[in-house]
C-alpha cells in the first residue's frame, strides 16, 4: 500500500537502525560506506579511551570521519561537542574535509547541517545543536584552552608533545568525563606509546590496536612493498608496520626531538634587537654543504630561524650563500667545518668576517660537539620548525656505533635514503657557538654576571661584519661593491 507516510516511516526506520546500529550501520544507510575488518573491529568497540597504532594509507580518515558524524546525530549525549585535533590546522583539517564530503554528498545528512564556519577555525554545527570543530595544537594549545568536548580525535597523537595533551587536551574531556581517540604512526616512546601498552592490557577503559599498512584491503600492496626498497628498515616499521622502535642507537632520543618541535615557518627575515649565531658544514660534491641560523637572544630558548642546504656547487657559491647569511643575519659568531673540503672556504670567510671561527673535526671534538647539542635537547632550550623534513629526519636517525677498540662512532646510517647528517652537524656547529661560553654557566647553575646582557648586545654590535667590500641583493646573492 503506496501513500505520502511511507517516506517518513523509511525514514523513521532508517533512525532508528542507524542509532541502534552504531556507525556501522549509519555508514551502510546514509553513506554507503562499509568497513574493512580492522575498521569495523575499531568502530564496534566501546571502550572510552581507544588508541590506534595504524599505518600509512590505513583508512583512519574515513573510519573516524564516519564515527564523528554518527556520534554528532546518534550519540549518548545530545546535542554533544566533538574535537579533532592534531599537530597543525591542515593536519587536523584532514579528517574534517573528510567529514564535509560525506556529509555534504548524502542528501539525507546534507539538510542536517545548520551552519558551517570555514574561518578562523573550521566548524560544523548540526539542526540537533551538535557541533564537530577542528583545531591545531599550535601555540602550546592556546586555542584549545577553555574548550570542552564529548569526544576527542588526535590524528597523529604521537607528534604531540605529552605536555600539551596531559596539560591542554584532557582537561577538554572533564566537563562531561568524555572518550577520547589517539591514532598515529608510532613516534617512540611518548605519552601514545604509554597509552597504547595500557589498552593492551585494557587498563581503566581503555583499549588499542596495532594495524600495518597492509591492512587496508583497498589499497595497492605492491606500492608499500615499493616503499620498502627505498626507507630505512626503521622508517619502514614505524611508517608502514605501525611498528613502535626502540631508539636505543639514536643519539638523539626522539621524545626530546619531538617536543623540540615547533608550528613556525622560517625565514630570512632579520630582528635587529636579536643575537644571531651561524653554523656552516661544508662540502662541494656529493654531500651537502648546510647552513644553520639560531636566534639565540634567549640561551634557554634557541630557535633555528633559517636553514639551507645545498650540493654540487663551486666553492664560489658557497662562499657566497654564506656571506649572504652572515650580511643579512649579523650574527654574533660562525662556526665553519674547516677540515678537509672546508679550509679554504673558512679562511677565506675569516679573512672577510672577524666573528667567523674554524672548527676541527676529531673524533673527541665532534663527541664534544654533538653531546652539547644533546644537552641542548634534553633540556628543551631548542626551537625546531615541525616543516624542516631533512633536519628532523637527520635527527631522528643520526646514530652511535661501538668499534672493535672500544670507541664510539656517531654518523648517519649506512643504508637508506637518509645518507647524511649535514644538518645535524651545521645545527650542532651554530648550536655550540652561542652554547659556549654564553649558556653553559646557566647549564650548570651558575649565574651569570650582573650586567651581561648588555655587554652581550654591546659586544655584538662591536662584533659586526663591515658589509664592504660585500652587499647582498634581496633574494640573499652576494656582490663586491
Amino acid at each position: 500500500m503506496a501513500n505520502s507516510e511511507e517516506p517518513n516511516e523509511l525514514e523513521a526506520t532508517e533512525e532508528v537502525a542507524c542509532k541502534l546500529g552504531g556507525p556501522i550501520m549509519f555508514g551502510k544507510v546514509m553513506l554507503g560506506w562499509k568497513p574493512h575488518d580492522a575498521q569495523y573491529e575499531i568502530l564496534t568497540d566501546k571502550s572510552q579511551y581507544k588508541t590506534i597504532a595504524a599505518g600509512r594509507r590505513f583508512g583512519k580518515s574515513e573510519m573516524c570521519a564516519v564515527d564523528i558524524l554518527w556520534y554528532a546525530l546518534h550519540g549518548t549525549t545530545l546535542p554533544n561537542q566533538q574535537f579533532i585535533i592534531s599537530q597543525s590546522q591542515d593536519q587536523a583539517n584532514i579528517i574534517y574535509n573528510a567529514i564535509y564530503a560525506f556529509a555534504s554528498n548524502s542528501p539525507k545528512l546534507r539538510n542536517r547541517i545548520s551552519k558551517i564556519i570555514w574561518t578562523p577555525f573550521p566548524e560544523m554545527k548540526f539542526d540537533n545543536g551538535s557541533s564537530i570543530h577542528a583545531r591545531s595544537t599550535s601555540y602550546d594549545g592556546k586555542y584549545l584552552r577553555g574548550r570542552a568536548a564529548h569526544r576527542i580525535f588526535i590524528d597523529e597523537a604521537a607528534f604531540i608533545k605529552d605536555n600539551i595533551v596531559k596539560e591542554v587536551v584532557l582537561p577538554m574531556l572533564t566537563d562531561w568525563n568524555g572518550d577520547i581517540v589517539l591514532i598515529s604512526t608510532p613516534n617512540g616512546r611518548n605519552y601514545f606509546y604509554e597509552m597504547f601498552e595500557k589498552g593492551q592490557k585494557e587498563e581503566e577503559g581503555t583499549k588499542s590496536w596495532q594495524f600495518a599498512s597492509y591492512t587496508n584491503p583497498h589499497i595497492s600492496h605492491k606500492h608499500i612493498d615499493e616503499q620498502k626498497k627505498n626507507m630505512l628498515d626503521l622508517q619502514f616499521r614505524t611508517e608502514y608496520l605501525a611498528e613502535f622502535i626502540d631508539d636505543q642507537h639514536a643519539v638523539f632520543k626522539w621524545e626530546h626531538i619531538n617536543d623540540s618541535l615547533e608550528d613556525f615557518e622560517e625565514s630570512f627575515e632579520r630582528h635587529p634587537s636579536h643575537i644571531y649565531y651561524i653554523g656552516v658544514d661544508v662540502a662541494v660534491q656529493t654531500d651537502y654543504t648546510a647552513i644553520t641560523v639560531i636566534d639565540g637572544t634567549d640561551s634557554k630558548n634557541c630557535k633555528i630561524v633559517y636553514t639551507e642546504r645545498f650540493n654540487n656547487k663551486s666553492y664560489e657559491y658557497i662562499f657566497g650563500r654564506v656571506m649572504a647569511c652572515i650580511i643579512n643575519f649579523q650574527p654574533f659568531k660562525v662556526l665553519v667545518d674547516e677540515t678537509g673540503v672546508g679550509a679554504g672556504i673558512t679562511e677565506q670567510l675569516v679573512a672577510a668576517c672577524p666573528q667567523v671561527e674554524g672548527f676541527t673535526f676529531s673524533m673527541p671534538a665532534k663527541i664534544s660537539l654533538i653531546n652539547t647539542l644533546k644537552l641542548g635537547l634534553e633540556q628543551n632550550r631548542i626551537r625546531l620548525s615541525k616543516n624542516n623534513d631533512n633536519l628532523i629526519n637527520e635527527l631522528k636517525y643520526y646514530e652511535y656505533e661501538r668499534t672493535d677498540q672500544g670507541n664510539i662512532k656517531m654518523h648517519a646510517p649506512t643504508n637508506g635514503p637518509i645518507k647524511f647528517d649535514d644538518c645535524v652537524i651545521s645545527l650542532a656547529l651554530a648550536f655550540q657557538s652561542c652554547s659556549v661560553p654564553l649558556a653553559m654557566a646557566e647549564v650548570f647553575g651558575v649565574n651569570k654576571p650582573q650586567g651581561e646582557d648588555k655587554w652581550l648586545k654591546e659586544t655584538n654590535q662591536h662584533a659586526m661584519v663591515d658589509p664592504s667590500p660585500y652587499a647582498a641583493d634581496e633574494q640573499g646573492n652576494v656582490y663586491v661593491i
